[in-house]
């Protein structure tokens, strides 16, 4: 009598299933710390892509066993089956950089007028949701870790690029422990290989990530050297090997990269000021330099 009355168990998840969607539809009938490590879930999916069982545990505040038995719930057949579905749902919320960009461009009826109002309003929103206690702290830690640094390697490949060389740019005008990898990749392993212990690499990838720049985060970390990243999801492949996440917002009506230069550019202000005693002396060196060799155009009195 007792076994007729018990609740039966949910049917498992099916492969084409979506694991969050299923989550939410049967939480609400599951025992309170399968439902507790549910509601934790759905709210933080985008940053337990990578988490061991303890770790998520820990986060969600249950056990170890609760994990292991939402696993057999689900339907999975073991907890790293049901961390990819995880992760996969979160690739699939992240559109890929040119469609976005697309999508921009598909905004018929649209008056001339309306663009730059259209495109001004979401920067400011994006940048507005980039903005939190979280970014704040890991942005403390990364400057720390630059300044400690003996030489800060910077990364980004294909659309990162550009941002990666500016980052440099702005940099090596005040701080010369810099080191650009962006623009020999073939070379990569090679520099990698070479890098002392006290130097890091500072990582710039969005969503679509490269292969070839996850595999040298992970050979940078497999070789002790600590790993400062900047990307628009939790979930990118990188942040399990990153002392430091610095994660902007991700626009979802067009294609921008003003969140990520602003990250770059704050901390390119930190550092100067935070190295004011050479920085200062080292622009102004700088300066000089220019005008005595005219590179840059001044009006004549």
């Amino acid at each position: 009598m007792r076994n007729s009355i018990m609740k039966k168990e949910a049917p498992p998840v099916k492969p084409d299933d979506n694991i969050m969607s299923t989550i939410i539809a049967r939480k609400d009938s599951f025992p309170k710390k399968q439902k507790m490590l549910c509601n934790y879930i759905v709210e933080q999916y985008q940053s337990i892509g990578f988490l061991t069982v303890k770790e998520l545990a820990d986060a969600a505040g249950v056990g170890t066993t609760t994990v292991m038995r939402l696993v057999q719930m689900l339907g999975f057949s073991s907890y790293v089956s049901m961390r990819k579905a995880i992760h996969d749902v979160t690739l699939q919320s992240a559109p890929y950089t040119w469609w976005t960009m697309e999508k921009s461009f598909n905004r018929r009826g649209v008056d001339m007028n309306e663009t730059l109002p259209q495109v001004w309003q979401e920067i400011t929103d994006v940048l507005g949701k980039s903005f939190s206690t979280t970014l704040q702290d890991n942005f403390n830690k990364a400057v720390d870790l630059l300044l400690e640094a003996s030489v800060v390697n910077i990364l980004g490949l294909r659309a990162s690029r550009s941002i990666a060389d500016y980052f440099h740019y702005v940099l090596e005008e005040f701080y010369p422990k810099t080191n650009q990898l962006s623009f020999d990749s073939e070379m990569l392993f090679d520099r990698i290989l070479r890098f002392k212990a006290d130097e890091i690499l500072f990582v710039i990838t969005f969503y679509p990530y490269v292969n070839k720049t996850i595999e040298a985060a992970q050979f940078c970390h497999e070789r002790g050297n600590k790993i400062v990243l900047l990307t628009d999801h939790l979930s990118c492949p990188i942040a399990r090997y990153a002392s430091v996440v610095l994660k902007t917002e991700p626009s979802k009506q067009q294609y921008s990269i003003v969140p990520a230069v602003s990250v770059l550019e704050a901390l390119v202000i930190e550092l100067g000021r935070r190295t004011s005693e050479t920085s200062i002396n080292s622009l102004k060196e700088l300066g000089a330099v220019l005008k005595k060799n005219k590179i840059n155009y001044l009006e004549q009195n």
